[in-house]
């Protein structure tokens, strides 16, 4: 009787962590390492998120690890303004997009697909990617 009871309740506990889990959350992240890159190199740059707050300022080439989350269904858009001696300023957005974990991964749980969907994976940011930036900096007065 004793062994059945902890077999049901083993049995129970993964049942409850496959329905609460979201594919992206289980084998992605919310937070990427993203590369910021110009030619020339050695750019400044800086990052803002939508808010309009500077969360990060540094020199191309540089990596800088970023959330995709901006809150629920809502992933983090981020602004780079660049600017190089003798070339032309440039702003441009880090490219974020649905994270084929999000899409076809939640089709894999059995049980964890719609709340994957529907709750785990836009509440933890894990439904985004972020992009790599590169810019080409056009040369002042051209």
């Amino acid at each position: 009787m004793r062994k059945t009871l902890k077999a049901a309740v083993l049995c129970a506990a993964l049942v409850l962590v496959l329905a609460l889990s979201g594919c992206a959350t289980v084998v992605s992240t919310a937070e990427y390492p993203v590369a910021i890159t110009s030619r020339p190199t050695g750019a400044e740059f800086t990052i803002e998120r939508r808010d309009g707050k500077i969360i990060h300022s540094g020199v191309t080439p540089s990596t800088v690890t970023l959330s995709s989350r901006a809150g629920f269904f809502r992933g983090e858009r981020y602004t780079v303004k660049m600017q190089h001696p003798g070339h032309e300023p440039r702003v441009a957005e880090i490219d974020r997009r649905v994270s084929k974990w999000y899409i076809f991964g939640n089709l894999l749980w059995i049980w964890g697909g719609p709340v994957g969907w529907l709750v785990v994976d836009p509440a933890s940011g894990a439904m985004w990617n972020l992009e790599d930036l590169h810019l080409d900096m056009d040369p002042a007065g051209k």
